[in-house]
């Protein structure tokens, strides 16, 4: 029994880490363009691509990596929610809710 716990919570903390990486890419976009507000519309952009590598300096594989990510995280944590303790089925429930808050804000920005 205790192995299926543990799993359930390996499976949690696998949903956090990849809400993470949506958190942080957001988090960034915010940061740039709050720190300059005089510049234009494409130099904020430049700016904020430039904190990425090369390869992943294009807006659509960063809109990709943060779909990707948080539907990954929405599907591990909807798996750790089933047969867990009430604190890890409200810490799943969250990590639902945030992940699909941000694929929502992550679609609506791609129009």
């Amino acid at each position: 029994m205790e192995t299926k716990y543990s799993n359930n919570l390996r499976v949690l903390l696998l949903s956090l880490l990849f809400l993470i990486a949506p958190v942080i890419i957001w988090g960034l976009w915010i940061y740039v363009f709050e720190n300059n507000p005089d510049a234009s519309q494409s130099e904020k952009v430049k700016i904020y691509l430039s904190y990425f590598p090369v390869f992943m300096q294009n807006i659509f594989s960063l809109a990709l990596i943060v779909l990707g990510s948080s539907l990954i995280a929405i599907g591990f944590a909807a798996i750790s929610i089933r047969k867990t303790f009430v604190n890890q089925k409200i810490i799943s429930v969250t990590i639902i809710v945030a992940a699909s808050l941000i694929v929502l804000l992550q679609l609506f920005s791609m129009m």
